[in-house]
């Protein structure tokens, strides 16, 4: 048996199965989950409802983005706000930042597609907004995470200073060494892709979105050579992936990576002080092979 400090998912929605949630099932169905299975921390990474926002007023141990920034006419407008200019980007922040936000999502590509042709979907800022969208959240103190995927889409990211890049997709050598140097952290989300691939009937496009998890957990596993921080984030609320058991696939695919058993914990679990505030899980000689009996123990949750 083994006492760790309760787990961290660092990239959840306040969605379900990608839809807005009813009222009651934020706590059934989001929150509930979550606590069940030892998950006290989490990041929201932004939702147009802003669900976050409320969330954190009695869960005090998460932290949310509010409502995410996105480019008018490409991916995410069902994440958030609408940029279209360079004043939306300073009212967005302005906004986000009085609402009492901890950090600022901004998404800076599409989302993995199944058609090789066009490996990302349309999306993301020019390298001069996001050094904008970098520059005005310093001004208040906020750091930026970006949801970013395709060579380009992560440069921009980096060079303009995110502090955190959230999927990642199709990073490269450059990109990692950018990283490296600049202590940005990663959080790879690969067990939410591997949900979209199962849903997908054509043998062809299965195995097109095979070979892309594969060379993303070879990234992951280089990345984590390089001394990159890996976040275990499960981007639950996406279709297919479910708030609470979907965190620990996401574990088991960073062990995949080629993670030992204690650095894939260290990138999952909160900080070694939550033991002594009373806040621990217990875990067995079972746990990565899904069959542990865990005991989980909160001295508080709000």
């Amino acid at each position: 048996m083994k006492k760790i400090p309760p787990f961290f998912d660092r990239h959840i929605h306040f969605l379900i199965e990608g839809s807005k949630p009813k009222a009651h099932e934020i706590d059934d169905r989001i929150i509930a989950p979550m606590l069940k299975r030892g998950i006290l921390s989490f990041y929201d990474m932004g939702g147009k409802g802003e669900h976050g926002l409320v969330i954190k007023s009695y869960c005090r141990h998460m932290k949310t983005a509010g409502a995410a920034l996105y480019k008018k006419g490409g991916y995410g407008s069902f994440l958030g706000i609408g940029i279209d200019n360079k004043a939306d980007i300073s009212r967005a922040i302005l906004n986000n930042a009085g609402k009492g936000v901890d950090f600022i999502k901004v998404i800076n590509s599409g989302i993995v597609s199944a058609d090789p042709s066009q490996a990302v979907s349309s999306g993301g800022f020019s390298r001069e907004e996001m050094r904008m969208i970098v520059e005005e959240a310093a001004e208040r103190g906020l750091r930026v995470f970006c949801h970013c995927n395709g060579e380009q889409s992560i440069l921009d990211a980096l060079v303009s200073g995110v502090s955190s890049i959230e999927h990642g997709f199709f990073i490269t050598e450059e990109c990692l060494q950018i990283m490296a140097s600049q202590d940005t952290s990663w959080t790879p989300t690969i067990f939410a892709l591997k949900a979209f691939r199962d849903t997908i009937s054509d043998i062809e496009a299965r195995r097109y979105l095979d070979s892309v998890i594969d060379k993303h957990l070879e990234s992951v596993y280089r990345a984590h050579r390089l001394g990159i921080k890996i976040g275990a984030g499960s981007d639950s609320g996406a279709k297919g992936v479910r708030h609470g058991e979907s965190f620990f696939e996401e574990l088991k695919l960073l062990l995949k990576a080629g993670l030992s058993k204690e650095e894939v914990l260290r990138a999952g679990t909160m900080e070694e002080q939550e033991l002594e505030r009373g806040n621990y899980v217990v875990i067995d000689e079972g746990f990565f092979e899904g069959n542990s009996n865990m005991e989980v123990c909160f001295s508080s949750i709000i």
